[in-house]
């Protein structure tokens, strides 16, 4: 069997990080996910202040790593509000348009991937080969 891991965050951030401010806690990006999935949870009129933009980013740097990911006991040792992000530009229009665009890049790159998996590791269509003539 092949398996892919995908991280649906960073392909997000991928395609939407510049135009919606990047990958940040409790920003644009974070809030949209949500509000394609469940709309009631999001309360954008709350929105008071964000911490500091610049902290937060560097200190979210320490558990969006590729080699170690520290779990953060408090999230506000980011961020001493507990986020940082830009979410007031969020709609369910967006999220929605986000949503489709991440799925369907994962959708088209793990369909390469599989592919390129199958080729080397004699994917279901050789294993169906093989059980056929076996």
């Amino acid at each position: 069997m092949s398996v892919v891991t995908v991280q649906a965050c960073y392909v997000a951030a991928d395609l939407y990080g510049e135009a919606f401010g990047g990958l940040t806690h409790g920003g644009e990006i974070e809030v949209l996910a949500v509000l394609a999935c469940r709309p009631e949870l999001v309360h954008l009129e709350r929105i008071d202040y964000s911490s500091n933009a610049e902290r937060g980013e560097e200190m979210d740097r320490l558990r969006r790593t590729h080699s170690y990911q520290p779990v953060l006991t408090d999230i506000r040792s980011i961020a001493p509000t507990g986020w940082y992000g830009s979410p007031e530009h969020a709609t369910v229009e967006k999220a929605r348009r986000m949503l489709d665009g991440v799925a369907d890049a994962i959708a088209m790159e793990s369909a390469e991937l599989f592919a390129r998996l199958d080729a080397v590791q004699g994917g279901t269509a050789e294993v169906r080969r093989l059980q056929q003539v076996g």
